[in-house]
């Protein structure tokens, strides 16, 4: 799990450290073009980290409510020796 929050992190530091230097003046057309496919990558890289989170946590939600439900329950009084 911390593993895919480095993940994220690197993600996030990729697309603000693009942002400073994407309207430098004076670069290559190439190098323009190439910092803003890495902004984008990058961008769309921590929003479906995002989602994969939302989701992680939803179905571990619904796990946890499934478990409550389906748990065995005593009845009072059914003890029959």
């Amino acid at each position: 799990m911390m593993a895919m929050h480095i993940a994220v992190l690197f993600g996030l530091l990729g697309a603000i450290g693009v942002v400073p230097v994407l309207f430098k003046e004076g670069q290559p057309q190439a190098a323009f073009i190439s910092k803003v496919v890495t902004l984008i990558l990058c961008v769309i890289f921590v929003g479906l980290c995002i989602r994969s989170f939302i989701a992680a946590r939803k179905a571990r939600e619904l796990a946890e409510q499934t478990e409550g439900e389906s748990a065995p329950t005593e009845s009072v009084g059914s003890d029959q020796e």
